[in-house]
């Protein structure tokens, strides 16, 4: 084949031509010179010069004389004199080259040796000192010089053709025409490569625009071919793309190369809308891994509508699974797109579990339904969670799209007005079931962690243990499943929370000591917590942990001790200081907690950390209004979710709790279930992040134990 593949760098062709005229010398130190018309060969031949042991000189610029002088100490040296010049006719070093000889090659002329059958003009015939010829010598150096990646032929007139910018086709669907002459020559040598490449839907006839359009349809339809379209279903003109294949698609290895750079402005216009339109609904999804063509993204999109309001949501879980990933590998995780279509496969679950939980068994568990792995209703908050951190990704699309308007009605559908009848169900099914005399008697509650881990925590292995505030259930276990990423051994724990669900109870419950000694009781008008009869505020706290040989820390740095007990409130602060974005804040604090204790456990020399939180929370999508009740008159203490006292009465509002009920009950405590509901407390404003109540979110806890794998 004509051209072919270099299989030499232009040093070891130089090396040869030199080797050729020492060979033919008969002077014991020969001398050689050469000319290089357009000067650019000079690190070429020095390299050559060094893997010959020859002497390289020089001359200065615009001085080829100054030669003579380099030489005068160099005379018993085989010596190779430069000159950056065309020889011109010039005989000035005749006595020179009648010791060894003269060569006169330039960058171009030294190249075309690389390949088979290829002449110098075949490269460049122009004039040898026009700023063109050093564009294309300085591609000959970057290309040729270095072994193991030296191009085709064919590969090299491209990089000619396209001013160092790569093949033409990949260039002309990254860049459209930018950056190449607007001449009739290198449209005509782009358009014979383009028709090298299949592409012989090219005319005679076609422009520039033309060219960039063409191009584009027939890349847009290779990859459609590829994913499954069957060629008889594209037009005539474009039947040869099935010649390409098997193989990539030459426009996937440019997206693939170029995500994040916004080309589905370009590729997300519609190129084949004739044939998608010939596809009927039940095939369109066949090709839905082809990240290409506004027309099959409408079509793509519009089912996925229909289909979700069919609840068709088995088969459309992975199609748009296949979507998102699609369109995430060809444009990048941060496009507009990938994220519109992200959100749809959110959505498309979020209303799957709507679905399996539209009834509710009031047979079932209150643990198993709220926390079971695959199916449980914390599933359902963490989906409605993600969802509003994922955002209105709609508006930052660049191309016209459905979406536009879908998205937003959707969500308020399904992560507004369905969350907020789904967390009502939820309540009153939470209410039939705890106040069932079971509930509280079969499961493990946090009060007994301590007692339940008591070999562990007094083993004298480095431990700590991390008290997190407001970790409510799904935030725990988003943090195991980023741990298990790091690779640490995770075991979880489901536990009922205090109830009432405050951070002070919650607190107290897990520090060191008996059970059976752990009180709320009413002191003084406030309901504390107490054990072995001592109050345990914040210090009581701390003074029972450090007894018990434990260091408080609330920093991260400085762990000295071998037993810590490291707080932090920030999950809650973010909550309940009614923070901007607290669903994203939520979301970024469980990874750092997840970066701390990794840190600890693999670099700070623990054997083992116990994760313990204190209560959980609701978080209502959006601001809404409260029913405000008035407290019973015999409250001692009154909340916004419950209210307690010795002498409290029965309401019509929350479940009471008496001191028959709960085992560290010593009083009568009413919590609120309902979500919607609140006790009338002045100053306290409507928010829609709280706890204290008994709905699962505030008191159903998962504790983890990591260790190194």
């Amino acid at each position: 084949m004509r051209g072919g593949q270099a299989k030499e760098t232009l040093q070891e062709v130089a090396q040869k031509k030199l080797k050729s005229v020492i060979t033919k010398s008969k002077d014991k130190y020969p001398r050689i010179v050469w000319w290089d018309a357009g000067g650019n060969l000079k690190p070429v031949i020095e390299e050559a010069c060094d893997e010959l042991s020859l002497t390289f000189l020089g001359a200065d610029e615009g001085r080829p004389l100054s030669l003579r002088e380099k030489t005068l100490d160099k005379k018993n040296e085989s010596q190779v004199w430069y000159i950056p010049e065309p020889k011109n006719g010039r005989q000035w070093f005749k006595d020179v080259k009648e010791t060894g000889g003269e060569l006169q090659l330039s960058a171009h002329q030294l190249a075309a040796d690389i390949y088979e059958g290829i002449k110098a003009w075949d490269i460049y015939d122009g004039d040898v000192e026009s700023d063109e010829y050093q564009d294309i010598a300085e591609i000959l150096r970057e290309k040729l010089t270095k072994k193991g990646y030296l191009p085709t032929f064919q590969d090299l007139q491209s990089e000619i053709i396209t001013q160092g910018k790569g093949r033409p086709l990949e260039h002309i669907l990254k860049n459209g025409w930018d950056q190449f002459k607007d001449d009739s020559d290198t449209l005509k040598k782009i358009k014979e490569k383009l028709i090298e490449r299949g592409l012989e839907l090219i005319s005679d006839e076609d422009k520039f625009e033309d060219v960039v359009e063409k191009a584009r349809k027939w890349a847009v339809a290779e990859w459609m071919v590829s994913e499954g379209l069957d060629v008889s279903e594209l037009p005539q003109s474009l039947k040869q793309v099935g010649t390409t294949l098997p193989g990539t698609p030459v426009l996937k290895e440019v997206l693939t190369d170029n995500k994040n750079s916004g080309l589905e402005e370009i590729f997300l216009e519609s190129y084949l809308k004739e044939v998608v339109d010939d596809i009927d609904d039940k095939n369109i999804w066949n090709i839905g891994s082809c990240p290409v063509d506004g027309a099959l993204e409408s079509r793509l999109w519009k089912d996925w509508k229909r289909r979700l309001d069919e609840k068709d949501f088995e088969e459309l879980k992975e199609d748009v699974e296949i979507r998102h990933k699609a369109l995430r590998e060809a444009y990048g995780e941060n496009a507009a797109i990938t994220k519109v279509w992200f959100q749809a496969k959110q959505l498309t679950s979020l209303a799957q579990q709507y679905e399996k939980r539209k009834e509710l068994n009031k047979e079932e568990d209150l643990i198993d339904s709220y926390c079971d792995r695959n199916s449980g209703f914390w599933k359902i908050d963490q989906s409605v969670r993600k969802i509003i951190i994922s955002g209105e990704p709609e508006n930052k699309l660049e191309i016209d799209h459905n979406s536009s308007e879908d998205l937003k009605n959707i969500r308020e559908k399904l992560v507004e007005k369905r969350y907020m009848e789904y967390i009502q169900r939820l309540s009153e099914h939470t209410r039939d079931l705890i106040t069932e005399p079971s509930f509280f008697k079969d499961n493990k509650q946090a009060f007994h962690f301590w007692e339940d881990n008591k070999e562990e925590l007094a083993s004298g292995e480095s431990t700590a243990v991390f008290y997190l505030d407001a970790l409510r259930y799904e935030l725990s276990r988003e943090l195991a499943e980023k741990l298990r990423e790091d690779g640490l051994e995770v075991s979880e724990e489901t536990r009922i929370g205090m109830l009432p669900s405050d951070t002070e109870f919650g607190m107290a419950a897990v520090t060191p000591g008996r059970p059976e000694t752990f009180e709320l009781k009413m002191q003084n008008g406030d309901l504390v917590p107490m054990k072995s009869k001592r109050k345990i505020k914040t210090t009581g706290r701390n003074d029972i942990l450090e007894k018990e040989g434990w260091e408080i820390k609330q920093e991260k740095r400085n762990w000295t001790s071998t037993r810590i007990a490291y707080f932090d409130q920030e999950l809650d602060d973010i909550g309940e200081k009614g923070m901007s974005e607290i669903e994203r804040k939520l979301e970024n604090r469980v990874s750092q907690l997840a970066e701390l204790i990794s840190e600890k456990v693999k670099k700070g020399g623990l054997e083992r950390a116990f994760v313990v939180a204190d209560h959980g929370f609701v978080l209502l999508p959006k601001k809404t209004d409260f029913s405000r009740i008035s407290s019973n008159e015999d409250a001692e203490t009154v909340t916004r979710r419950y209210v307690a006292g010795d002498q409290l009465e029965r309401m019509e509002y929350g479940i009471k709790f008496e001191e028959s009920d709960l085992p560290y009950l010593q009083t009568k405590v009413i919590t609120l279930v309902d979500p919607f509901e609140r006790f009338r407390k002045q100053g306290i404003s409507d928010s829609r992040f709280y706890h204290g109540g008994a709905l699962p979110q505030e008191f159903i806890l998962n504790f983890l134990v990591v260790k190194q794998e």
